[in-house]
């Protein structure tokens, strides 16, 4: 938690943005962080005799078709060199992992779904574990939450499902009862953003998940293809990661 207010405080201002442009911005932040990482973390004069002595065996192989037994020794040559300058490489990852891995879990809490709007119908879906019987289930909530049917009902199959509409903007706990035991899920309804995890996970022996349905937020929709932050993300660091990579002269 303190992490997250700490990471808040210095990429809150991204929050505002339109999603597609703050991924786009935090893509291009990462990709230049890994390069100069990358560049001072490992030995740049070693790592371009190696892509270019496998550059060479390249342009070898082709001229070796017809000479089966070389084109091996020099194909097991390239794989060598390739698995050195993996290597080399290694401590660099090393040293972005941890980093990455804090600012992938902010992005996570912050873009994956689309926040819930005041008096926006909601479900609630609560799976359950194999039961012998049937059971009750009750969903409990706050004045601000209203729920749609009963709150009671008889369960035989495998999961319940509540519809709700939030009436107040805040954060709320929402009460699940089920063989006299109670468990607390998270909602944030009218929030600019959504830090809330949108499924908890129980595994016991009466409830597997209860789990809040938020929209997906999907950032680029061209029809056949539809990604959401991660794979906006990997698509735009990929291209920002190649051209600093040329502009910065890294190997």
């Amino acid at each position: 938690m303190a992490l997250n207010s700490f990471l808040d405080s210095i990429l809150g201002f991204l929050l505002s943005w339109n999603p597609l442009i703050a991924i786009i911005i935090l893509s291009l932040f990462i990709s230049l962080l890994i390069t100069i990482i990358y560049k001072y973390a490992t030995n740049q004069s070693l790592l371009k005799d190696i892509k270019d002595e496998m550059k060479r065996l390249q342009e070898l192989s082709k001229t070796l078709r017809d000479n089966p037994s070389e084109m091996m020794s020099t194909q097991k040559r390239m794989m060598d060199l390739n698995m050195k300058y993996m290597l080399h490489g290694f401590r660099a990852t090393l040293i972005t992992f941890l980093p990455i891995i804090l600012l992938f879990g902010w992005m996570t809490a912050h873009f994956s779904f689309i926040p819930i709007a005041v008096g926006e119908p909601f479900t609630t879906t609560v799976f359950l574990a194999q039961q012998t019987q049937p059971i009750n289930v009750s969903i409990l909530t706050p004045p601000a939450l209203t729920v749609e049917g009963n709150k009671t009902t008889m369960i035989t199959q495998d999961k319940a499902t509540y519809t709700l509409t939030g009436t107040t903007a805040g954060t709320y706990d929402i009460s699940i009862v089920a063989r006299g035991k109670a468990y607390a899920k998270e909602v944030s309804i009218g929030q600019p953003t959504n830090a809330i995890t949108a499924t908890l996970a129980v595994n016991d022996d009466t409830v597997k998940t209860i789990s809040i349905d938020y929209k997906k937020r999907i950032l680029i929709d061209t029809g056949w293809l539809q990604l959401g932050w991660l794979g906006t993300y990997f698509l735009f660091s990929i291209i920002f990661s190649i051209g600093l990579r040329k502009v910065m002269n890294v190997y």
